[in-house]
């Protein structure tokens, strides 16, 4: 068992392998995660997305080139025993603490996608009020309320998962849904699980009931911390990067809602839509902005 931050820094089978062999003690875990510490202009902070991992950053992180320090910001949660965070607050003042390990002071960088954008907003509140500043705020498709009029219960969040991947249609998720109910939660972890193997649904051969507990426990939290969160004005710039094919291209107010909090909005449209800009080939354009905002030529 590797802690996630090896696939940053031993990013190769070989180096892993030796990792292995070497059989070294565990790592303390930390939200820290190291994607590009070598460089040579001050930190950039990116915050985890809701429900997921730092892994999200990897596309982006290395098209951004060596001169640039990188930390990426893990949600709690995916460790065995580790409960999820369900407050942004609370997952703003914890991430303070953990980049002052490595910039005690300002100016700061930060940065998130969809809900790591809202974390990083409540960030640069933070920071404000302890008088630090926050140089580069920079959102990656964010909207500016994620509430929802009602929060799923974690049956409805397992159906939906698996009804991503498995491409379901409206009437077969919710039928799926229902015959979830019927069941224990253990029971519903290892049907579906079971399911996505019947389906030809490529999972890791270690992956099994805990895993998927810990994934979907994890929304949760981030559901309930994005449904109890109502974001303030900011006195200072954000710079915000939108799907061209996502929610804020169909809105009338493409910036979803933060010209009116922030003191300054500069928006740039991004190819794809929510999932695809940040993948190949689109996820090039968006690293070209970020760089260009990093380097000062923007």
């Amino acid at each position: 068992s590797l802690p996630l931050v090896t696939l940053f820094q031993g990013a190769t089978v070989e180096q892993q392998a030796l990792l292995l062999q070497q059989k070294a003690a565990p790592q303390v875990w930390s939200p820290l995660i190291p994607l590009q510490p070598r460089g040579s202009h001050p930190p950039l902070f990116f915050i985890h997305p809701g429900g997921g991992s730092v892994m999200h950053y990897q596309r982006l992180v290395s098209y951004l080139g060596t001169g640039q320090s990188i930390y990426g910001i893990e949600a709690r949660g995916f460790e065995p025993g580790q409960p999820p965070d369900t407050s942004i607050k609370a997952m703003a003042a914890d991430y303070i603490k953990v980049i002052r390990t490595v910039q005690p002071t300002g100016p700061y960088h930060l940065a998130g996608w969809c809900l790591g954008g809202t974390i990083a907003w409540e960030m640069a509140q933070q920071l404000r009020l302890q008088e630090e500043q926050v140089s580069r705020l920079m959102f990656i498709d964010v909207d500016s309320s994620m509430a929802m009029e009602q929060i799923p219960d974690v049956t409805q969040l397992l159906a939906e998962l698996v009804g991503y991947y498995l491409n379901l249609s409206t009437a077969d998720l919710e039928s799926l849904t229902n015959h979830l109910r019927a069941m224990t939660w253990e029971e519903q972890l290892a049907y579906v699980i079971a399911e996505a193997k019947h389906r030809n649904l490529s999972l890791s051969s270690g992956f099994g009931v805990e895993q998927l507990n810990c994934i979907v426990q994890v929304q949760w939290g981030h559901e309930q911390a994005a449904q109890h969160y109502v974001p303030q004005p900011y006195p200072g710039e954000v710079i915000l990067f939108q799907a061209q094919e996502g929610l804020a291209a169909q809105a009338e107010d493409p910036t979803l809602g933060w010209c009116t909090l922030a003191e300054q909005v500069k928006l740039h449209w991004v190819p794809g839509n929510h999932l695809s800009m940040m993948r190949d080939p689109h996820v090039k354009v968006l690293a070209q902005h970020l760089k260009d905002y990093l380097d000062g030529t923007e």
